[in-house]
């Protein structure tokens, strides 16, 4: 006995579900992927930006404020006794650049020959000294930023 010849419509038929299959495991593979990445494969192009902590807020405004009190001394001769003299050398139009990230003023302070200025910050509970975020920052310029 010999066997029949394959008909041509059940090749097909064979032909297009392994072409299925092999289409569902290649969208499988895709999906397993893209969730990967959504899940935590790829963090870096989700990950958050952390704001600036007070000191570095502080720092920042420190530098905008050294900027001033250097034109300031360029103008006049001398380093300015306080933060609100700067409004004669540049238009200030955010006060709040002259106070540090706990909204105190900085106090602008020279040493005795007056060649020296210090820009203080108290830190957080705005007093002399302290540890943490408590302690002091300072700013010393000894001659004007260019």
């Amino acid at each position: 006995m010999s066997s029949l010849p394959e008909r041509p419509a059940q090749r097909m038929k064979e032909w297009t579900l392994t072409i299925n299959l092999a289409l569902l495991c290649i969208t499988i593979a895709l999906l397993a992927v893209l969730a990967s990445f959504h899940l935590g494969g790829s963090t870096h192009l989700t990950r958050r930006i952390e704001a600036p902590s007070p000191e570095q807020l502080t720092l920042n405004k420190m530098f905008q404020v050294a900027r001033f009190c250097s034109n300031y001394r360029k103008l006049f001769g001398y380093w300015p006794t306080n933060a609100y003299d700067l409004g004669f050398v540049a238009a200030i139009t955010n006060r709040s650049v002259l106070q540090d990230a706990w909204g105190r003023p900085f106090v602008l302070r020279t040493d005795f020959t007056g060649k020296a200025l210090q820009i203080i910050s108290y830190g957080k509970d705005g007093r002399f000294s302290g540890i943490g975020e408590d302690s002091d920052l300072t700013w010393t310029l000894d001659k004007p930023i260019p």
